[in-house]
């Protein structure tokens, strides 16, 4: 069963979460990159190891780009899911959502 990511509600807000994702424990960050005027995310083991840095930029075009076969990646796909066109600040997740799909449920 997908499982929607905890997201931040602004740009300021520059939290990590923590979640389990088919059995391992991961963190991730979101952040609003003026620069590239967009949201990424990034994603970290358990025990606050980089695994992959600002590796999605988070749009509602299907599947993000990873590599799912990285040392702690859970072994399913992020997905950015909404109408948003992610280059806006501000309460961006009420358009635009990030949902992680099981590796069983990808064929």
């Amino acid at each position: 069963m997908a499982t929607r990511l905890p997201t931040p509600r602004t740009s300021s807000d520059d939290r990590i979460y923590g979640i389990d994702l088919d059995g391992v424990r991961v963190r991730y960050r979101v952040q609003w990159r003026p620069r590239a005027s967009g949201w990424y995310m990034a994603l970290y083991a358990a025990d606050g190891v980089t695994l992959v840095s600002d590796w999605m930029r988070l749009r509602p075009s299907g599947l993000c780009t990873q590599d799912r076969t990285a040392a702690g990646h859970p072994p399913g796909a992020f997905v950015a899911v909404g109408s948003s066109p992610g280059t806006q600040r501000g309460d961006l997740f009420d358009d635009l959502r990030i949902v992680y799909v099981p590796d069983g449920e990808l064929t």
